[in-house]
């Protein structure tokens, strides 16, 4: 635990629609991050939707898990993308203002996370209310994101709405956080000065120790793929390859996920007859991790926008260089891979480069290959372990104002 005056401690509610815990199933970031805090003496509680398409639903509105208290706001089940997501974002926050028996007496600091925007308001209420610092996280640069990546028109009545909310939060904020390397881009675009703490898509202590076999298929050369299968992703780059490389028996393809490509790659895998994909579907993270661990080299890819440029945090890459395996890095936006040695990067969005790449890799020594894995997993357990960067930012939050 960091030695921390006990006039230092403090008590953070954590404002996130989506964070879930393991058993209930992800996003974790907020939970990891909360556990740190309470490690250094916090006091946390979090604050999320009931229904979330990414996870279970919890039994209860209020719940204690390992020192950090979850409040689980009603909201409405969806299935995925279009007006019912919408309406559950909106009536997350609705809801909101009536839970204040739930909530934390007198939080000193707030974090309001992105993407979800309607939140906002609850957090700029409570910060007045409480005399709070607000803390305003940005993981997804909304609205910006919506508008490349599912070509929705900058003049949407609705984009225009979440916009809106997003200045707000810059405005109101006392401090702005990210996993994005280079978010200040976006906060000097906006005309904004505060103060920005850089906070990485990390991982906790405990999972640094991940896969648990081995499953090796002696003479096939493995490609891995784990997280969404969306466009973001450039899945559809990897499964083109595939189609390229169909000829070579002894190449295979393991991709574990689901979303809104899950149909179509499985119609193209009938379609081209493609007898080397594996489409394993959903998984719990233990079995994903145990499926690419049996891989050779695991594939990350996002095809180019301009979003990129504030930078890119993916906890899949992380995720991948703790396995210890080289990482092909076809994406735009992020060194993570070249800065650790951790593997090959290529030009994004490509397949026919792609492919080339991985008939020369297969042809590498695979003490080569061991070695470009285990710089990754050095790399990552002294850069993006929590109990690392969390006090990193207790650090700058508990630092007397300048003024």
């Amino acid at each position: 635990m960091q030695n921390i005056n006990n006039k230092d401690f403090k008590s953070f509610l954590i404002i996130s629609h989506y964070s879930g815990i393991p058993k209930y199933g992800p996003i974790y970031r907020h939970f990891d991050i909360a556990k740190e805090l309470v490690n250094n003496g916090h006091k946390v509680s979090i604050v999320a939707a009931s229904n979330s398409h990414l996870r279970d639903t919890p039994v209860c509105k209020v719940e204690c898990v390992d020192g950090v208290s979850l409040i689980w706001v009603t909201t409405p089940k969806y299935n995925n993308y279009g007006f019912k997501r919408f309406m559950n974002m909106f009536i997350f926050s609705l809801n909101l203002f009536f839970y204040n028996k739930y909530l934390p007496l007198k939080p000193d600091f707030i974090i309001v996370s992105s993407p979800s925007p309607f939140p906002v308001l609850n957090a700029i209420y409570l910060k007045f209310k409480h005399k709070s610092k607000l803390i305003y996280e940005i993981r997804d640069v909304w609205p910006k994101s919506i508008i490349e990546l599912k070509g929705i028109s900058q003049r949407n009545i609705i984009i225009k709405f979440i916009d809106k909310l997003d200045d707000l939060g810059l405005k109101y904020s006392d401090f702005i956080l990210s996993p994005l390397s280079n978010i200040k881009l976006y906060i000097k675009e906006k005309n904004i000065n505060k103060k920005i703490i850089i906070l990485r898509n990390g991982i906790p202590s405990t999972n640094i120790v991940t896969s648990k076999l081995d499953n090796k298929i002696v003479n096939n050369f493995i490609i891995g793929y784990g997280g969404k299968l969306t466009d973001g992703n450039s899945v559809m780059n990897l499964i083109d390859a595939a189609i390229i490389l169909k000829q070579h028996n002894n190449i295979k393809f393991k991709i574990v996920g689901f979303g809104e490509l899950e149909l179509p790659i499985k119609q193209i895998i009938k379609t081209e007859e493609l007898n080397n994909i594996e489409l394993h579907g959903r998984k719990s993270k233990e079995e994903l991790f145990d499926i690419l661990s049996s891989c050779d080299i695991l594939y990350k890819g996002n095809p180019t926008k301009s979003i990129y440029k504030y930078g890119i945090s993916s906890l899949k890459l992380v995720e991948y260089l703790l396995l210890k395996k080289p990482v092909i890095d076809a994406s735009d936006g992020d060194d993570l891979v070249s800065v650790s040695n951790s593997g090959f990067s290529i030009e994004n969005e490509n397949p026919e480069k792609l492919a080339n790449l991985i008939l020369n890799i297969k042809d590498i020594d695979s003490e080569v290959l061991e070695k470009k894995g285990n710089n990754g997993y050095e790399y990552v357990c002294n850069n993006y372990l929590y109990s690392n960067t969390v006090p990193k930012m207790l650090s700058e939050l508990l630092l007397p104002d300048d003024n």
